[in-house]
């Protein structure tokens, strides 16, 4: 499986979206820091103990652009030879941010758009739709949109329907659900599925975390409240976390059903019989698959080049 770090920019993010439980990771955060904001010069004393095949999500538990600096922190990941991904609302991303990221070899740039249910609670402004034009004209590498729905009646917001129709894209392909991000937030219709009576043995989370301001490390982007601690990127290694004590005690977990983890509630972990399915890893990772390795190779030389 991919090694990965997630970066949470900020803690409290500004779109309180319905489906993200921002309320219980500011309650449970504020009792051990009060470090809100990563700072660049902490990012980068972090990063120093990140080795350089993890591929790094700028997203975590926040909008990375809720921290002004957040573009700054991408170059340099970039520029140190990092793969790099992200997952945004663009809110608190100005135009001047795009043209200066432009350029970046992303391996996924996910924007994530407003329904007309106000579930994903974006002001759909001017400012905001010039982000959205703009990256749409970019050539962006690997661009990609989604709109998270609760309700079969939802659908992308009418300002943005428009502006897409003008690029002639498909809005329907945007539509995914939201889930209960494992257990942690109430879904209507889907509050009673996410737990299950089966044995789970596997999940998409164990070689990686992410990474809060204070530099706490946690085990995935679903651990809103903060149950599993890996360690801290100020004093430990990226490898000492995800060979550490509290990921021993998780993977024990997906053999024992006795012991309490956060995977049992989550939509992502995975059944026994699909464990060790061929397909598995392929379908989770597919720039880990044997088919994908050498664009994955030929996009990291590519890039070093660029950066000389």
């Amino acid at each position: 499986m991919e090694r990965s770090l997630e970066i949470t920019t900020a803690i409290g993010c500004k779109n309180r979206c319905v489906y993200c439980p921002q309320d219980r990771l500011i309650d449970k955060y504020n009792r051990k820091s009060k470090i809100n904001r990563l700072s660049f010069l902490d990012f980068k004393r972090f990063l120093s103990n990140v080795p350089k095949d993890v591929h790094l999500y700028f997203s975590g538990f926040s909008e990375p652009w809720s921290n002004s600096e957040c573009t700054k922190m991408i170059l340099h990941a970039y520029k140190n030879g990092y793969d790099i991904s992200v997952f945004t609302t663009t809110v608190g991303m100005k135009i001047s941010d795009i043209d200066i990221i432009k350029n970046i070899i992303f391996l996924d740039f996910v924007v994530h758009l407003p329904d007309d249910s106000e579930n994903t609670q974006i002001k759909v402004s001017k400012d905001y739709l010039a982000n959205i034009r703009k990256l749409l004209d970019s050539n962006m590498s690997n661009l990609s949109f989604n709109c998270k729905i609760s309700s079969s009646k939802s659908k992308i917001n009418f300002l943005l329907k428009n502006l897409f129709d003008e690029y002639k894209i498909d809005t329907s392909k945007f539509i995914g659900n939201v889930n209960t991000r494992a257990g942690n937030i109430n879904v209507r219709k889907l509050q009673n599925k996410n737990k299950t009576s089966k044995p789970i043995r596997d999940c998409i989370c164990l070689d990686g975390g992410v990474l809060l301001p204070n530099g706490d490390v946690f085990l995935c982007f679903m651990d809103y409240g903060l149950k599993h601690k890996l360690g801290n990127l100020s004093k430990d290694t990226f490898d000492k976390l995800i060979y550490g004590k509290e990921m021993l005690k998780i993977k024990e977990g997906l053999r024992d059903d006795s012991i309490d983890i956060l995977c049992r509630n989550c939509e992502y972990a995975v059944q026994k019989k699909f464990s060790n399915h061929p397909f598995f890893e392929g379908y989770l990772y597919p720039y880990t698959t044997p088919l994908l390795k050498p664009i994955r190779s030929l996009i990291r030389n590519l890039r070093s080049k660029i950066s000389r």
